[in-house]
């Protein structure tokens, strides 16, 4: 399996991504340092006070879009979709329902596609084919 680094993984939405680079690599470490920070926040704000845990809750917030946006961009070009499917999010409901199937849990296209190389390799995709 080719790994992408964090860098060309979280900054770049050319390519492709697999799913545990989306859910352990992506989603796993943003959830948690947002609910470790939310938590701090929160104890803050009992408090009355716009402390440094509310900003750097708010400015992690902020910071998260953009490595979420461009692992579901790549995850989408995975499955030979262009980015723009990632607008679906605006959709009530079903367009996050979508997405998250879509992104989260179905296989990319197996071998190259017009967004580049499958991220598991030769040898992984022709044993996925094979079951």
């Amino acid at each position: 399996q080719m790994e992408l680094r964090v860098q060309e993984l979280w900054f770049s939405f050319r390519g492709r991504a697999t799913r545990s680079d989306y859910w352990l690599r992506t989603w796993l470490p943003l959830t948690v340092l947002s609910l470790m920070l939310n938590k701090f926040a929160l104890e803050a704000s009992r408090q009355g006070e716009m402390s440094p845990a509310v900003i750097a809750s708010l400015v992690f917030s902020l910071f998260a879009i953009w490595p979420s946006a461009a692992v579901a961009i790549k995850r989408l070009h995975d499955r030979g979709k262009p980015g723009w499917w990632l607008l679906l999010i605006f959709v009530p409901l079903i367009g996050a329902i979508y997405l998250l199937v879509e992104v989260g849990f179905l296989r990319g296209t197996v071998g190259e596609n017009r967004f580049g190389s499958d991220p598991l390799g030769g040898e992984a995709a022709m044993d996925l084919d094979a079951e």
